[in-house]
């Protein structure tokens, strides 16, 4: 916008020391910099014309600091929102990811969204499109690229792929051509208040696709599998089963779809598979766990969706080796793989590690081991790997109480807590355990309680 003439001010909250590498993006800009407590947010927005703002202040969220919140609701009231008239004139209140899908104009996209598994997922979606040397692809959203800045100038056959988190999506009011669920468990319900708030949120997407476009929904997934009935749409379920019809399934360890419609915009008709629908073998799948296959199996969907002929999917899949902190092996030592899982970042993330890594088996192993044959050589080694693996379970139990302790849960917290506490009391961990404890009796006003476990922790 700066470079086409328009005066531009980019406004944060944060201190400029924290936002180095904008200030070192714009320094030999004319966009001005308004940063930090020195500079107010109401005196920008007297005279704006338009106010493209980030998801994360939006307004209605109790996240968003009042110092923002209260000037963009005097500003609002006065502005066009992003579902306002396109005859009327006047200032425009917009937020950043509507104003990219505006600004991308008739360009097929496609966005993906649900608790878990949408990154792995984009990105695979987006491996698969460039796996059809005929349109461009684009992927950003919420992995970090936003594509704001380059939407005019891409090419009018690109194919977009669009992460939407439940941070976005509220924002939206354009349409996408194909929109894609992975699940719908429970998250941020500090921004949404419940779990139908957070299930209406998510919803969002599947009321933007265009009448022509298509739902592809996780079948296995009660939540997501509710969608498939909504009938406004196409739709295309996925299930690690045999497909329905239309879908996308497992037969026999492959991964077959079953007379998938293929989207007008190319070609139309039923998507071309091998023979018996066939796509790929599950096996050739590097990804690790049953969740990984549910999320190959969304991605194919949207491929077949999009024309994607299947020995390119088969290829693009069978080369797709994941993404950073999901399951990601970074390194193999003497027979013992180590995992960088950090994404898991709420509970039913953390289940699904397990089931690809269960920990409990080991413990279990190694107790048994050293409580039959206590005089064996081995027994020494097992004891040694059974208290890493009470350490690792006592964390796992402490980083759920710490995700409770986040979401403002903090009944949940303070059992989980407990549940550690009681059930690995040797574990180094604990100490963190006690501390959680402490701060969730304390939230609750229970000061007796916390005042037992500060004294045992001190």
């Amino acid at each position: 916008a700066a470079a086409h003439g328009a005066t531009v001010t980019l406004h944060d909250s944060a201190e400029a020391e924290k936002l180095q590498s904008a200030v070192d993006r714009f320094s030999e800009s004319t966009v001005a910099l308004a940063f930090g407590a020195g500079a107010p947010l109401a005196p920008l927005l007297s005279d704006a014309d338009l106010v493209v703002h980030s998801p994360s202040v939006t307004l209605g969220f109790p996240s968003v600091n009042e110092a923002v919140a209260g000037p963009l609701r005097e500003f609002a009231a006065r502005a066009i929102g992003p579902d306002g008239s396109e005859s009327a004139r006047g200032a425009l209140l917009i937020s950043e990811p509507e104003w990219t899908l505006r600004l991308l104009g008739a360009r097929w996209r496609i966005g993906i969204t649900g608790t878990k598994g949408k990154t792995t997922t984009s990105n695979l979606i987006a491996a698969i499109l460039a796996a059809d040397p005929s349109s461009p692809v684009e992927l950003g959203g919420n992995n970090g690229v936003p594509l704001i800045g380059t939407a005019i100038g891409l090419d009018e056959r690109a194919r977009i792929v669009l992460e939407l988190s439940e941070l976005q999506l509220p924002t939206l009011v354009s349409s996408v051509d194909v929109a894609v669920y992975t699940n719908i468990t429970v998250d941020h319900l500090d921004r949404h208040g419940s779990i139908e708030g957070y299930r209406r949120v998510k919803r969002r997407l599947a009321d933007l696709v265009d009448p022509e476009g298509s739902l592809v929904v996780n079948l296995d997934d009660p939540v997501t599998a509710g969608l498939a009935g909504l009938g406004r749409v196409t739709t295309v379920g996925y299930r690690r089963d045999r497909p329905v019809p239309g879908g996308v399934g497992v037969v026999d360890g492959w991964i077959v779809g079953a007379g998938v419609p293929r989207a007008a915009r190319f070609g139309g008709g039923v998507a071309a598979t091998g023979p018996g629908g066939r796509i790929m073998p599950v096996d050739e799948i590097a990804l690790p766990g049953d969740h990984s296959i549910s999320n190959v199996l969304a991605a194919i969907g949207a491929g077949l969706v999009a024309g994607v002929a299947p020995d390119a999917i088969r290829t693009a899949v069978a080369g797709f080796r994941g993404i950073p902190h999901r399951l990601e092996t970074v390194a193999v030592l003497d027979g013992i793989r180590y995992v960088n899982d950090a994404q898991a970042t709420q509970p039913d993330a953390v289940a699904a590690a397990e089931k690809v890594m269960p920990v409990h088996w080991g413990y279990e192993v190694f107790k048994e081991l050293a409580a039959k044959f206590p005089d064996s050589k081995y027994t020494p080694d097992a004891i040694e790997r059974l208290n890493y693996l009470v350490n690792s379970l006592a964390q796992h139990e402490i980083h759920v109480a710490r995700y409770y302790m986040k979401r403002g849960a903090y009944v949940a917290a303070a059992n989980r807590a407990q549940f550690a506490l009681k059930t690995y009391p040797q574990a180094p961990a604990n100490e963190e355990g006690l501390v959680v404890l402490v701060q969730a009796y304390d939230a609750l006003g229970m000061t007796d309680l916390r005042d037992d476990a500060r004294r045992v922790l001190d």
